[in-house]
């Protein structure tokens, strides 16, 4: 990595990085860090491994990190970049699911002289809803 990389490696690991040292390592030592993640053959997590390391890194003055550390805080920054990334989409998407349902809502408000004719608009609510997925 050239110094350009290396600046923008140690800047998006700084502001994702958001615990002091001395906090993250209390909260890998918590039963809530220890129960998340994929555990192979009921060892540690592969994140929980990758998590411990991060105060060490973070202890670590900037000019004494080795290539092997900003590796790794590559690999952390994409990790959290992708889960973020995937918070946002489910959001987006159950956002988008009940805004679709909003545009019905006159169904609800209206008072329909039957229950046939309610429950017909329903129906055909639903059938519209499901065909737009």
């Amino acid at each position: 990595m050239d110094d350009a990389e290396l600046e923008e490696t140690w800047s998006e690991f700084r502001e994702l990085a958001n615990m002091t040292p001395s906090r993250l390592a209390e909260w890998l030592e918590s039963e809530e860090s220890r129960a998340a993640g994929q555990h192979k053959d009921g060892g540690e997590s592969t994140g929980h491994a990758s998590g411990r390391r991060i105060p060490e890194i973070l202890r670590t003055k900037k000019g004494d990190l080795t290539d092997d550390d900003y590796r790794h805080m590559r690999k952390v920054v994409g990790y959290v970049r992708r889960h973020l990334d995937q918070d946002l989409q489910t959001a987006q998407h159950h956002q988008a699911r009940i805004n679709r349902r909003k545009q019905w809502r006159g169904i609800a408000t209206r008072y329909e002289k039957t229950a046939t004719i309610y429950l017909a608009g329903l129906h055909i609510a639903g059938i519209f809803l499901w065909s737009a997925r």
